[in-house]
């Protein structure tokens, strides 16, 4: 089942409070187990542009909102396995939360994964892609250029600066 939170933020006091009005736990088999995908807007991103004064590390607020998350679906009787938060700044609008609730893959398999920055991986593995290709001489240097360009118009990356990696 999909919902999505409108004008809200995944550090908000009154999370569980929006989410309880949108969810129909009824809804939910109390004897299977269910995985939860959350895209949300990070707001620590610099005005929809990445770029090498912005950290993409894992916060503290990131742990709380999955804790928030989970307890409210276990009290209500609902085993959540596995969650994974996506923060974003394309394809999601300012302020917005997507979650995607779905029957699990696995039993007893509890994780959380989070990526503060989905377009950052997807960057990362667009280039490594590109530099293979360009190392195997599949492409010029400048097909590679321009792919990286348009890779990083796509992605709506301002700059990137090769030296700087994940904080983590």
């Amino acid at each position: 089942m999909k919902y999505s939170l409108k004008n809200t933020k995944i550090t908000d006091f009154d999370i569980i409070e929006k989410l309880s009005k949108l969810v129909n736990i009824e809804e939910y088999n109390i004897k299977k187990e269910y995985d939860i995908d959350i895209d949300f807007y990070n707001d620590d991103l610099d005005k929809d542009k990445l770029n090498t004064d912005v950290s993409y590390e894992i916060k503290k607020q990131h742990y709380e909102f999955i804790r928030h998350i989970r307890n409210y679906f276990n009290e209500n009787g609902i085993k959540i396995n596995e969650v994974n938060l996506i923060g974003a700044v394309t394809n999601i609008k300012v302020g917005e939360i997507d979650f995607e609730v779905y029957k699990s893959k696995y039993q007893d398999f509890r994780r959380n994964d989070i990526v503060p920055c989905r377009e950052m991986y997807l960057y990362e593995d667009g280039k490594k892609a590109l530099d293979i290709m360009l190392k195997t001489k599949q492409i010029s240097e400048e097909e590679y250029e321009n792919n990286i360009e348009i890779l990083q118009e796509e992605l709506n990356i301002a700059e990137i600066d090769d030296e700087s990696g994940y904080i983590n």
